[in-house]
């Protein structure tokens, strides 16, 4: 009886992972949310090869979306002699862009930093790689104190962070989207308002914290029916806050 209920736990589960991850695909489709239930952990801190191949292929799967152009520069010198810094080279649609060639560059690191090493690595990115903005995307617990999960410094970029052992890049889509923004903004009308990113980023951490209790819902469910039950009963709260978050954030990103 145990191990049916056992099982009956993790399919459950998954059916209603797979089930938020479908309805919020609906709902944003152009910031696609994966979650997935592999452990990826162990390889994503193993090797910093690994969870670049996770960034490219997210970067690529949002870039489709907005004919947009990603390009991976790790092995690539840039305009600095013997320098390589700036992974990924972002080239925005150019029917967007008044057929001018905008774009923003994306640095992975899968370590720590402090937040002067990673101000540099902005700067660094962006010199190198001739681009107007820039992003360094850390894995879960990598990403410097001061700056949390998601927080953007005007004199040198964005910086987030992405939880890998879920598979959940929700601050790398929006990071994404919020670059894209601003240097289309820029372009097409210097004079609308800013956008809120103090607002954008409250609302990124707060969607965050919901993604964080549906991925730990696993580690607390018991082997009872009553373990079952509770997650059934949080499960349509949880997705109403997320659904509701996400349609914020993509509200500021459109005023």
């Amino acid at each position: 009886i145990v191990l049916g209920i056992t099982v009956l736990t993790d399919e459950r589960l998954v059916t209603l992972i797979n089930t938020l991850e479908n309805e919020y695909d609906a709902k944003l489709g152009n910031l696609k949310m994966l979650i997935k239930k592999e452990d990826i952990k162990a390889k994503g801190t193993q090797k910093g090869g690994v969870f670049e191949d996770l960034l490219e292929n997210r970067l690529q799967e949002i870039a489709k979306l907005q004919n947009d152009t990603v390009i991976n520069t790790t092995k690539e010198t840039g305009l600095i002699p013997n320098n390589k810094k700036g992974d990924f080279v972002i080239i925005l649609n150019p029917e967007e862009t008044l057929g001018t060639e905008i774009k923003f560059v994306l640095e992975s690191k899968n370590s720590s930093l402090t937040i002067p090493k990673t101000f540099e690595e902005l700067d660094l990115g962006k010199s190198n790689r001739g681009a107007s903005l820039a992003m360094i995307v850390f894995p879960k617990g990598c990403a410097p104190k001061e700056t949390g999960k998601f927080r953007y410094y005007p004199e040198h970029g964005l910086v987030c962070e992405i939880n890998q052992e879920i598979g959940d890049t929700l601050a790398l889509d929006i990071g994404y989207k919020f670059l894209r923004t601003m240097l289309i903004k820029d372009i097409q009308t210097p004079q609308t308002r800013a956008v809120d990113v103090k607002r954008i980023s409250d609302l990124v951490t707060a969607a965050q914290k919901t993604l964080d209790t549906i991925s730990g819902m696993k580690a607390t469910i018991t082997n009872t029916s009553t373990g079952i039950l509770k997650l059934n009963d949080g499960l349509d709260t949880l997705k109403n806050n997320l659904f509701t978050l996400l349609s914020q954030i993509e509200d500021e990103l459109k005023k």
